[in-house]
């Protein structure tokens, strides 16, 4: 089957579904390592039904695609993610019609219905940069009305300071809103955390995204509290952590059980190969993800933001954001 022919029919599905992101629990692939990737082997020894293959420009001469086909066909979800380390094509090319094309030509390649932006920091300082790239997704999502698209971003934690997306990843969100584009999901990316920020990682995480639900109602105003909720994602870097933290098991389950309470959009790690060695724990974690599903108990002096003062004050923060929101909107 052609790469064109997977798309249509992946194209299909996508169009019997909402426009919420539909795969909420996955694991990141880096496709510039070794040893080789393999979807189909991760996918059976972890349970894990999706997967975002981190790959730079030149995925169309990718040698994995028959292992990626594979994935599919036993009902997998592959999501091509172009950028990280490598650099996205609208930051040296000023051709939109002409990146927007390349993109296209990716995705019918590979035939996938998602692709995400992994946006590295320097391009989102760019002066133009950002504002190409939205022509760029608008032309992309014309040619291809089915795809879904989602975002990775930075995120920090600097307690007084700034808890959420950064700040050049605020200003790229509201280049996205202004040019009209919705994502299907936004990706936090946490790898800063300042003085004074918790030491246990899923603390820092709990309010990095309670910060990134306030940047996102911000930049997209009609969408109300839960929708936010739905198209925010959570990929931490898990065992050992930037910052001098160590992100474990238990940090996951914590991380997770907040997931289901508040129906996050995605749950998803860094990275496969890496959880592979350590027997697919934290892997086996995400793929029981459910958005919405009850949580187990917590652990002591764990679970519902009620138990911390700070967060409990973070989810009276947002109650009255979205009543705010829901008076400007009328």
């Amino acid at each position: 089957m052609s790469g064109n022919e997977r798309f249509a029919r992946a194209r299909e599905a996508l169009e019997e579904t909402p426009g919420d992101w539909d795969v909420p629990r996955a694991m990141a692939v880096d496709f510039s390592r070794g040893p080789t990737p393999a979807c189909t082997a991760y996918a059976a020894e972890s349970g894990l039904d999706g997967f975002f293959l981190q790959m730079g420009e030149a995925s169309i001469a990718c040698g994995h695609q028959a292992d990626i086909q594979a994935f599919q066909a036993r009902g997998g979800t592959a999501i091509l993610s172009i950028g990280g380390a490598a650099e996205l094509l609208e930051a040296r090319e000023a051709d939109v019609p002409k990146v927007a094309a390349c993109y296209e030509a990716m995705v019918r390649h590979h035939g996938v219905r998602h692709l995400d932006f992994h946006i590295p920091g320097v391009f989102l300082d760019e002066p133009v940069g950002p504002e190409r790239h939205a022509l760029v997704v608008a032309r992309l999502r014309a040619a291809l009305p089915g795809l879904q698209v989602s975002y990775t971003l930075p995120g920090v934690v600097v307690p007084g300071v700034r808890e959420g997306f950064s700040g050049a990843a605020v200003r790229f969100l509201h280049t996205l809103a202004r040019g009209g584009v919705e994502p299907a999901l936004i990706n936090g990316w946490v790898k800063e955390f300042g003085p004074g920020a918790p030491l246990e990682a899923d603390a820092c995480w709990t309010r990095a995204l309670y910060g990134m639900h306030r940047h996102l109602s911000a930049a997209f105003l009609r969408w109300d509290a839960r929708k936010v909720w739905r198209r925010l994602g959570a990929r931490p870097v898990l065992s050992l952590h930037p910052g001098g933290r160590t992100f474990t098991l238990e940090h996951l389950r914590r991380l997770v059980a907040f997931a289901q309470e508040r129906h996050l959009g995605c749950v998803s790690g860094w990275e496969a190969a890496d959880d592979r060695g350590q027997g697919f724990g934290f892997s086996r974690l995400i793929a029981a993800y459910r958005p919405g599903q009850v949580p187990p108990p917590p652990a002591e002096g764990w679970g519902s933001s009620l138990h911390d003062p700070v967060l409990h004050a973070l989810g009276l923060l947002e109650a009255a954001a979205a009543l705010e929101r829901k008076t400007h909107n009328g």
